[in-house]
């Protein structure tokens, strides 16, 4: 490098995107924490910002090392680094692809508390995991508790595409979560839908839907 022109966060960077390109990840972390540890010997210091950590998160996830991927993960939140859409979709990616789905739906709500709403290909990539629908189911849940019922329906919707049948648990899940969230419609129609499938609401379900209709007015 030039002497007299010192590099700054971007020229280190794209240093450490060129080293995991070619798959060269020990030389890469190592200017990593030469730029943490501000081993650099330039005033004012140089740090490492979302985007660099992604390039590393990224090429530990190609490899396989989601382990290493998600401690660099937990290293920027300590350092009040936010995490960006990018970085939580490169992670549950990997995680998926190392059948971590719990540790990845973790991931997709904490994206959803920080304000990062995921890419579409986020739930396809979860979902065509799911053989079960178990997780699927779960996910829907903490959406619900939420309140996030656009979120939650676009779950189901993507399951039910894959031939999914809702199970009783989905049901009542969608029923109360509608029922709460003002969509008394939705809640008819998933009740009727339901009822249509064989399974009998529960009666906290049962409560939910008449609460959302007196609220409507059509008790």
């Amino acid at each position: 490098m030039d002497k007299g022109m010192p590099p700054d966060a971007v020229t280190y960077s794209s240093l450490i995107q060129g080293l995991c390109e070619e798959r060269r990840l020990s030389e890469a972390h190592h200017l990593f924490e030469q730029m943490v540890n501000n081993r650099m010997g330039i005033a004012g210091g140089l740090h490492p910002d979302s985007f660099t950590y992604t390039i590393l998160i990224d090429a530990y996830c190609r490899e396989g090392e989601v382990g290493r991927a998600l401690n660099l993960h937990d290293e920027m939140v300590n350092r009040g680094i936010l995490a960006d859409v990018v970085t939580y979709s490169v992670l549950i990616n990997g995680l998926v692809k190392k059948a971590r789905t719990k540790v990845a739906k973790q991931l997709l709500f904490r994206m959803f508390h920080d304000g990062s709403i995921p890419p579409e290909i986020t739930y396809d990539q979860l979902i065509g995991r799911w053989s079960d629908g178990d997780s699927g189911v779960a996910l829907m849940k903490g959406f619900c508790m939420k309140g996030l019922m656009s979120e939650a329906d676009r779950v189901y919707r993507s399951m039910v595409e894959k031939h999914w049948k809702p199970t009783e648990a989905a049901y009542n899940a969608m029923i109360r979560g509608h029922s709460r969230g003002g969509s008394i419609w939705k809640a008819l129609e998933l009740y009727r839908e339901m009822r249509g499938s064989g399974y009998i609401p529960n009666i906290i379900s049962v409560i939910a839907l008449i609460k959302g209709l007196s609220y409507e007015g059509r008790s």
